[in-house]
């Protein structure tokens, strides 16, 4: 799938239209051949190398390396620091730091529970991490519904999961001894008092019993937790974009901005109508003169060709008012996108389109909200139906 690149940055520094369409768009860059930032995850990463693309483009030589390689480094020092515990260490050290506590998480599971619903918990993170934070998480264990520790919530677990491979792989399911860490070989059924390790998709289904829509998989990354489970197993899904919560105020905020700036595209549109009629009654006009000359008719090919001088005049005015237009749309949408975000505007959108990311999330996500707990508000028997997408001929 081609894509149009709107809106990009190398270093601090916002290329131009002309250097995006050079850069992405006369080659024909594909989507796939971009890496997606599309996790929190992600977000230090970026950072990191914008702030190093920028020190690059001040201070030329400095490094002496190129963007591509200091990308590779910067991507091996994030995995060897995934790898050696130094930023696990910390997080299990002072969770508060690192992780907000949604206090209406147990509520939301607890009726999810009493619904009927088989919660399972599927997650990348080895045992004694995941063990750690989930303790902090789900700390507050109803005493009245028998609880002792967040596992009760949970029908099956399972950590080391290596999503997405998870979603396509053959790997077998693994028990974990609680106490010690150490993996022994399970072949089922999956024990809601055990936690397991590995495994993968369709042996899931099988010992569970559950499989292809009946199951509503929650993930916050569109293409580890989303985009697999959906294409490819059929599982119905639900995105977490947490960005929502902040975005969502705002994008309400300037509705009346998106508003005029609609009603300047219907000014736009007029003129741009106006001008394509004028043009095609230039190019009429200039063939009924040469008609006209070769019939030896001076007085019709002099009364054209005045016509022509005024339309081309009104032409003139029209193009000068379309320009305007343009320039007026295009600084009424940063004004917007600006309120939004000062770089990047709306998360679903690039200038009024569809961003990359929202494509994905049309396709791929059944439903998406900024968190978990919002399902709170909904019956757990609920079933979510979207909107009728239009047609453009709707």
């Amino acid at each position: 799938m081609g894509i149009n690149m709107l809106k990009a940055y190398h270093g601090h520094r916002a290329l131009s239209k002309a250097e995006r369409h050079r850069t992405y768009n006369s080659p024909g860059y594909k989507a796939e051949k971009f890496l997606s930032m599309d996790s929190f995850f992600a977000l230090s990463e970026v950072q990191l190398f914008v702030e190093i693309v920028d020190y690059m483009n001040h201070n030329p030589g400095k490094i002496k390396r190129t963007y591509a390689e200091v990308y590779e480094d910067l991507r091996k020092f994030i995995d060897d620091s995934h790898r050696d515990g130094s930023i696990k260490d910390k997080v299990i050290a002072h969770p508060e730091n690192y992780i907000s506590r949604d206090k209406f998480i147990p509520k939301t599971l607890l009726r999810l529970i009493n619904s009927g619903k088989f919660l399972f918990l599927l997650t990348n993170s080895h045992w004694e991490y995941t063990n750690e934070i989930m303790d902090y998480i789900l700390s507050d264990v109803p005493d009245d519904e028998g609880f002792s520790n967040w596992k009760d919530y949970f029908s099956a677990i399972i950590v080391g999961g290596g999503k997405p491979g998870f979603f396509t792989g053959s790997q077998p399911f693994f028990e974990v001894m609680q106490d010690t860490g150490l993996l022994k070989i399970c072949d089922g059924p999956l024990l809601p008092t055990n936690v397991y390790h590995g495994g993968n998709a369709r042996l899931f289904e099988k010992l569970t019993g559950h499989r292809g829509d009946e199951i509503l998989y929650i993930g916050d990354h569109i293409y580890g937790d989303i985009i697999q489970s959906k294409g490819i197993l059929n599982w119905r899904t639900m995105l977490i974009v947490e960005e929502l919560e902040q975005e969502i105020p705002k994008v309400e905020e300037t509705l009346q901005d998106l508003i005029i700036i609609k009603e300047k595209i219907k000014v736009k549109e007029v003129f741009e109508e106006e001008l394509q009629r004028l043009r095609s009654k230039i190019v009429a006009n200039l063939r009924q003169m040469r008609k006209a000359e070769n019939n030896q008719d001076p007085k019709k090919a002099h009364y054209l060709k005045k016509e022509n001088e005024k339309h081309n005049e009104t032409a003139i005015h029209l193009e000068k008012d379309l320009i305007d237009a343009n320039e007026e749309i295009k600084q009424l949408i940063k004004k917007r996108e600006d309120k939004i975000h000062p770089q990047w505007g709306e998360l679903m959108k690039v200038g009024l389109g569809r961003s990359r990311f929202a494509d994905q999330v049309n396709s791929y996500a059944c439903i998406y909200s900024s968190k978990l707990s919002n399902l709170r508000y909904y019956s757990p028997l609920k079933r979510y139906e979207s909107f009728h997408e239009r047609m453009a001929h709707d």
